[in-house]
């Protein structure tokens, strides 16, 4: 029927109007199956965006939770930002592939618009709701021979098609710093005691290691912690608020770096992910060390610790002093 039809956009926003009144008038299961026959995932991304914040209006027939009128307004923000991308406003859900994404994620929202990475991910998730709510309740978009509709805003994975590539991270509970995060394709006990004793040069030896995991449950931790006088603290399984500073700093780093970006090397994924702990050390206020960065906290806060680890011997002369030295 659309195919007929030379302004599509009129003759969507005229016919999406009679569905709904037809749907008002007591139609509404057929008004349904009409629109998946003739729209198939052709409704324009603004006018799906008005039913999507209809719906969610406080006191909505539907039952649903409604929405905050700040996130209702951030809604309306990102998808203005969406279809500036896309170049124009006859943009419809269907126009929306996972490349797509992928380009308004990084070329527009990262490169043109120069959005810090939280709020990139905000969008990221503000658009992923309202396509979730076009696939799952509408069901405005189908895939062919019955099978479920990809939501273009899921990232499923980070790393190469082939190889994804893992990260473990250490992280201060007193200073909130991120001391390092080592990026491998997999990484044993071993591997983790080497960057631990990287660490320990510029900070010395923990009194006590909060961990989970299996890299930490092997002789290799075992042996250096005994080695050290490092007291290794398990949190029980199924138990994450045990070591909840972590899993804070964790859901911040997969959502502000991981989900940002496709590695297709693990050099680069190091650079990025480099790149991005510094940022987070040196230019991330906290509430609890009084709105200092965590490096600042650091700089600012002397402690005792009388054991450090053996200075390694580079060309250029000794590794750097520790960032916190010593009180005398």
């Amino acid at each position: 029927m659309r195919q007929g039809v030379k302004d599509t956009t009129a003759f969507d926003h005229v016919l999406l109007d009679e569905l709904e009144k037809a749907g008002r008038n007591g139609h509404e299961k057929a008004a349904k199956s009409f629109a998946d026959v003739v729209f198939k995932g052709a409704m324009l991304i603004e006018k799906a965006m008005e039913q999507y914040l209809d719906e969610r209006k406080e006191g909505n027939r539907f039952n649903n939770k409604p929405l905050a009128k700040t996130t209702a307004l951030d809604v309306r923000t990102s998808v203005r930002h969406l279809i500036a991308f896309l170049g124009g406003e006859a943009q419809t859900l269907n126009d929306v592939s996972e490349d797509k994404v992928f380009g308004f994620r990084t070329a527009y929202l990262l490169d043109a618009k120069g959005l810090r990475p939280q709020t990139i991910s905000k969008h990221m998730t503000l658009m992923r709701g309202l396509w979730t709510w076009a696939i799952t309740e509408k069901r405005f978009l189908r895939a062919k021979g019955g099978r479920p509709y990809q939501n273009p805003w899921v990232i499923n994975e980070v790393g190469t098609p082939k190889n994804k590539r893992r990260t473990k991270d250490n992280d201060d509970d007193c200073t909130r710093e991120c001391p390092a995060i080592d990026v491998a394709l997999s990484i044993p006990g071993s591997r983790v005691v080497k960057m631990l004793e990287r660490v320990a040069r510029e900070r010395g030896y923990p009194d006590v290691l909060t961990v989970d995991g299996p890299e930490f449950r092997g002789r290799a931790l075992d042996g250096w912690a005994d080695d050290h006088g490092v007291q290794l603290y398990f949190i029980d399984p199924g138990k994450p608020t045990q070591n909840a500073y972590i899993e804070s700093f964790n859901g911040r780093f997969r959502e502000e770096c991981l989900n940002l970006n496709w590695f297709t090397t693990l050099a680069e994924a190091e650079r990025i992910i480099e790149n991005w702990r510094l940022d987070y050390n040196q230019n991330r206020p906290h509430s609890s060390l009084n709105y200092q960065t965590p490096e600042e906290f650091a700089a600012n806060r002397p402690f005792h610790k009388p054991q450090w680890a053996l200075a390694l011997e580079l060309p250029e002369g000794s590794a750097p002093p520790p960032i916190a030295h010593a009180a005398e």
